[in-house]
């Protein structure tokens, strides 16, 4: 097992800023956090080369694209090297699958995909059974209302429990063009693509691309930027929880919701249909951890969480909100 990596005070400020906007250019960040830029830009491409930080990538409200949120889960017959890698590969190959979790526990992998219509989905679907359905024994899909994404907190100094939701209620649907895609597809690849860069690989004016970016933000389409972080390196781990609930009101579920978005290992909170009554992701340091706050979060809500069940995220082999 490779040694963890201990972040000083002032690489945490670092990463905080990333987690918030990893758009921010590092002179920007080397202010905020009272360091050079010099000194910003090496450890940014020190923690890239070392893999503490494995992307950046926009967080996008496909809803407000026209798509729904669609997860697949899956169960395998027997756990395979050869059957997981190949299932793995033909998912990153697929256009329509944006994310790709290997868990272990109730399920051993999930696919999201986002789709504008059941059409749509059910030509992934049926791909996906004809080429592996033999080795599944289990398979369930749901599709995601809401999700609220948050920062890394439990990395930081001074958390903040502000939710990105995706989503929401009530919301319209933004009509974007071929130059409106692009952009979110580029961006999608890597977040922090300066804009000169953008230009440049679009062959569109720079002033026209930020125009488009500050419209896709002003929309909600574009939420905010974030990291993926290689949290194995250090020292955690990360779990999905599924919440079966009872007795449930609106003020029970606010207060329920509240409980968790004030939790600083908590990363996701997702409203879904055909699984579980509520979802969550929680980023602990090991599983007795994850143990003691299910045992005091069922306390905490007797008569309301009558069960749950847990999921390791093992690795995300890609994270995406946007089809390819």
């Amino acid at each position: 097992m490779s040694a963890i990596y201990k972040l000083s005070i002032k690489e945490r400020k670092l990463l905080k800023e990333l987690d918030r906007n990893c758009r921010q250019p590092s002179s920007v960040i080397a202010k905020k956090i009272g360091v050079s830029r010099q000194v910003a830009d090496y450890t940014i491409k020190r923690f890239e080369k070392e893999k503490i930080i494995l992307s950046y990538y926009p967080i996008i409200d496909v809803r407000k694209l026209g798509n729904d949120y669609i997860r697949i889960f899956i169960k395998l017959h027997i756990r395979n090297p050869k059957i997981e890698n190949a299932l793995i590969k033909y998912a990153l190959e697929k256009k329509e699958i944006n994310w790709v979790v290997v868990n272990y526990g109730t399920w051993d992998f999930t696919f999201i995909v986002s789709a504008k219509n059941t059409s749509e989905f059910e030509n992934v679907y049926d791909d996906l059974i004809n080429n592996f359905g033999k080795y599944f024994s289990d398979k369930l899909v749901s599709i995601a209302f809401r999700l609220y994404h948050f920062m890394h907190n439990y990395l930081y100094p001074e958390p903040d429990n502000t939710a990105l939701v995706l989503g929401p209620k009530n919301f319209s649907i933004m009509k974007t063009d071929k130059i409106d895609e692009k952009i979110l597809e580029l961006l999608s690849k890597d977040a922090r693509t300066p804009l000169i860069e953008m230009a440049k690989i679009l062959n569109i004016n720079s002033n026209t691309i930020k125009y488009r970016l500050d419209n896709l933000e002003k929309k909600g389409v574009i939420l905010g930027y974030s990291i993926k972080l290689n949290i194995k390196k250090l020292g955690y781990e990360h779990y999905k929880v599924f919440l079966y609930l009872e007795n449930l009101d609106e003020m029970t579920f606010n207060q329920l919701f509240e409980y968790l978005k004030s939790n600083k290992n908590v990363i996701f909170i997702t409203k879904a249909m055909g699984i579980a009554d509520l979802e969550f992701e929680i980023v602990v340091e090991n599983q007795t951890e994850l143990f003691e706050f299910m045992d005091k979060f069922k306390n905490d809500f007797k008569g309301i969480v009558n069960n749950y069940k847990t999921d390791l995220v093992f690795d995300e082999p890609l994270i995406s909100y946007l089809s390819s």
